[in-house]
């Protein structure tokens, strides 16, 4: 199949791998100057000023790289463009962070579309994430570990407050599943983390032991998240 159709890189275009190796190379990894809760990156180490003031219900967010040049692209290819082979690509990366990080992970699952996005968009671009995810690290996947429950607008252009008051009960966490389990979330992009901020708080109040979160890109945070 790939001779007949070979691979395009989703970045650059040159044929051969969905990402080629100059392309991967020069994606911006997230380093050590973030904050070790929600991953923001910050002149120090510790908390930023966000977590200083409210600490997110997850434990701790890490992303492969900042949302930009050839992770950017790779991001909307999967999103918009079917790319979904992506998912695969990017799955030992990801899966490497979780063993770096020794996160002792019992279920894995993702954030769950909007209904009207996915018949849209006919998959969700987390999904194809987590699940060759938790085949590499030979965790379960569920889908049924949290649902969304309330309709909610796009994220895109609201600050710190809005986003968070616009995932407020969006989510619903299963308590026959979640129960005592430590749960992986996995998304595609984290900006604020009021998503999976949303997420991880339905899943606590189910049972949850504790949530980590993980995520392709991380955006560089909203004006009103100064770090200090």
């Amino acid at each position: 199949m790939d001779w007949l159709y070979p691979p395009v890189c989703c970045s650059c275009g040159r044929i051969g791998k969905l990402i080629c190796e100059q392309c991967f190379s020069s994606i911006e990894l997230t380093n050590q100057l973030n904050c070790i809760r929600c991953g923001e990156p910050i002149s120090t180490g510790g908390l930023c000023v966000r977590c200083k003031n409210q600490a997110p219900h997850f434990a701790k967010l890490k992303s492969l790289g900042y949302y930009s040049g050839p992770l950017r692209d790779a991001v909307i290819s999967l999103k918009y463009q079917r790319n979904i082979g992506l998912g695969d690509f990017f799955s030992s990366p990801l899966s490497d962070i979780v063993l770096k990080e020794k996160w002792k992970i019992e279920l894995i699952t993702a954030i769950p579309l909007n209904s009207k996005r996915k018949r849209e968009r006919g998959y969700n671009q987390a999904e194809i994430l987590a699940r060759p995810i938790a085949r590499r690290l030979y965790i379960p996947f569920s889908s049924q570990l949290v649902q969304r429950v309330k309709s909610t607008t796009s994220q895109v252009g609201l600050n710190l407050k809005q986003r968070r008051l616009n995932m407020k009960d969006a989510f619903e966490g299963n308590p026959e599943l979640v129960k005592n389990k430590t749960i992986l979330v996995v998304d595609d992009v984290a900006t604020t983390g009021a998503t999976l901020d949303a997420c991880a708080k339905a899943l606590k109040e189910a049972g949850c032991q504790e949530v980590f979160c993980l995520t392709l890109a991380k955006t560089i945070g909203l004006q009103d998240n100064i770090a200090g």
